[in-house]
């Protein structure tokens, strides 16, 4: 009856480790397939925010440079992707006025293959948006990015590509090409991954759009402290200093501030509500906590 018993408890015990570690294997499954949904979901939010010629040179760079990034395009983004239809749905913008013209002669536009076309345009010299994607992409492989990751960083890139048609951008259009099509969204939904590597992923963008290299690292500073708060909104000022640098207690506060122990146990939301109310401080604080300097 003993040996019997614990024979018993045995398999019970052997049965509910089993189960646990199934449970947990299939949670984490779960988890992984959501969240690359999540991450099909915004590679196909970016690219359809894109500005015809944006799409032009995201797509013409990875049919060209980068198979693996055509595979993600072609299976999760366009599934009807057709080079030849491409190059159709190009022309066609450009004779309906959707693309710069100008008064110059006719150009031939290679896109895989080459079309020449009637109505005259302009674009940034061919080498040159080439080579920024060709250096921004280089860099992202190197910081091992997730695949789908570095495909919306890529689209981006060509985002800004087209966007600086007519010279180097300023800060704040900088700011609004990558905000307009969802970039600051996505970036905070896979902060996990991107916040260790900021730092690098700031350098490749630097690099790649190397004559706007200062207006890129401002731009930078200011988005990643909106993704920093939409990633970190509903945490305590006491969680998120665990992450910072002890040195940001030292920093100087403004007369009538209040100390970091009386607000440890307020949400990021609230320090940047009381900052836009004019509290004494707060607004001080906010750019604190959300300046990447301070990042151990």
């Amino acid at each position: 009856m003993k040996k019997f018993l614990t024979k018993s408890i045995s398999f019970v015990l052997c049965f509910a480790i089993t189960f646990t570690t199934l449970t947990q294997t299939v949670s984490a499954a779960t988890k992984q397939s959501n969240k690359e949904k999540q991450a099909i979901k915004a590679a196909q939010e970016v690219f359809n925010s894109l500005s015809p010629e944006a799409k032009e040179k995201f797509v013409t760079f990875i049919e060209n440079e980068d198979y693996e990034l055509l595979e993600i395009h072609k299976k999760y983004v366009d599934p009807d992707y057709d080079k030849m239809k491409v190059k159709e749905d190009i022309k066609n913008k450009i004779h309906n006025n959707q693309l710069l013209n100008t008064e110059d002669n006719n150009i031939t536009v290679i896109k895989g293959v080459e079309i020449t076309i009637d109505k005259p345009m302009i674009m940034m010299a061919a080498a040159s948006p080439a080579d920024a994607l060709d250096i921004l992409n280089t860099r992202l492989i190197a910081l091992n990015l997730p695949t789908l990751v570095r495909y919306t960083f890529m689209a981006m890139g060509g985002g800004l590509a087209a966007a600086g048609l007519d010279g180097p951008l300023p800060i704040g259009d900088i700011i609004a090409a990558i905000v307009a099509v969802g970039g600051i969204a996505i970036i905070a939904y896979y902060w996990d991954d991107i916040a260790p590597k900021w730092d690098g992923i700031v350098s490749a963008f630097k690099e790649a759009f190397s004559v706007m290299a200062s207006s890129i690292v401002s731009a930078f500073e200011e988005i990643y402290g909106q993704v920093f708060f939409a990633a970190n909104k509903n945490k305590t000022v006491s969680e998120i200093l665990k992450n910072k640098k002890g040195s940001i207690r030292n920093a100087p506060l403004p007369p009538g501030s209040p100390s970091w122990d009386s607000i440890l146990t307020l949400t990021l939301a609230e320090i940047q509500r009381r900052a836009q109310s004019g509290d004494p401080g707060f607004k001080t604080i906010y750019k604190l906590l959300t300046d990447s300097r301070f990042n151990r």
